[in-house]
């Protein structure tokens, strides 16, 4: 799967691929309706989103960004390269990770859990969540619908 996605940040400009939001308003809006800009929040698969850097526009802090890709990691670094300094980058999969406890107030995916197509992985991915997430926080998760779909980036995805 890594080196899946390593390849596609390798040859894709990432301003053209389906997913890229110059302003991910959605996310925008929900992150801040449920949090303050002082609370840690973490990005799963957030690639080289610009949601990072949108937050730290609008005040954020704590913001952590996981990808398995180090490659998006290093092009979202790349956006804003002194603001990237206040940002925890971490490159693993979330299945792998082992998350501090309680530690995150927002948990947001809109890149992730849709690939995860097993009962297994997707159970391994609830736990970590639960871990991560303090109690009272927020989960925001964006997925493909029933009638989405059924590939993304040539992979199968869940629906």
């Amino acid at each position: 799967m890594q080196n899946h996605w390593e390849n596609i940040y390798k040859t894709k400009d990432t301003s053209k691929v389906s997913w890229y939001q110059e302003t991910p308003t959605a996310s925008l809006d929900l992150i801040s309706r449920a949090t303050k800009e002082t609370d840690r929040l973490i990005d799963i698969g957030g690639g080289a989103s610009s949601l990072w850097h949108n937050l730290i526009d609008k005040g954020y802090s704590n913001i952590s960004v996981l990808d398995i890709s180090n490659v998006a990691l290093e092009i979202a670094r790349s956006q804003q390269p002194e603001n990237a300094k206040n940002v925890e980058w971490i490159v693993t999969n979330v299945l792998d990770y082992n998350f501090p406890n309680s530690y995150y107030s927002i948990w947001h995916d809109r890149a992730v859990f849709h690939f995860l197509n097993s009962d297994a992985e997707k159970k391994i991915y609830v736990h970590q969540a639960a871990k991560a997430i303090k109690p009272g926080g927020v989960l925001i998760v964006g997925t493909f619908s029933i009638h989405g779909p059924q590939q993304c980036s040539n992979l199968p995805v869940s629906r």
